[in-house]
């Protein structure tokens, strides 16, 4: 799913892009934007597939595995186990969970690290 978000986010770039070359601002300003939102999509549906991907080969810790599908485990003292609740978690957090899982000395530290990386 994320690479058809990819394909429809360089449409709409190239198409606000035609859009900004005839003066149209407004035009181009709605297709810039809808470029964008699907780039997002298209990083968070990445997210979740490779969420998936280590659930499915139990590469990663549950508790992981929960985060990075916005889910929290949790012990419920009516049922008297763990459950998954959902909780959401922004991507620029999960996307830090997996940095420092494979890359650990990646500087988060350092604004220019970051902000390139996104």
């Amino acid at each position: 799913m994320f690479e058809e978000y990819l394909q429809d986010s360089y449409d709409f770039f190239i198409t606000a892009q035609g859009a900004f070359e005839q003066s149209d601002d407004r035009k181009a300003r709605r297709y810039y934007r809808a470029s964008v939102f699907y780039a997002a999509s298209a990083m968070e549906a990445f997210v979740n597939y490779t969420a998936d991907a280590f659930a499915e080969g139990e590469s990663l810790s549950p508790h992981e595995i929960a985060f990075l599908n916005d889910r929290v485990l949790a012990f419920s003292s009516k049922k008297g186990k763990l459950v998954k609740q959902t909780k959401y978690y922004s991507i620029d957090d999960k996307l830090g969970v997996l940095l420092r899982k494979f890359v650990p000395d990646f500087d988060f530290e350092t604004n220019t690290s970051w902000s390139r990386f996104m």
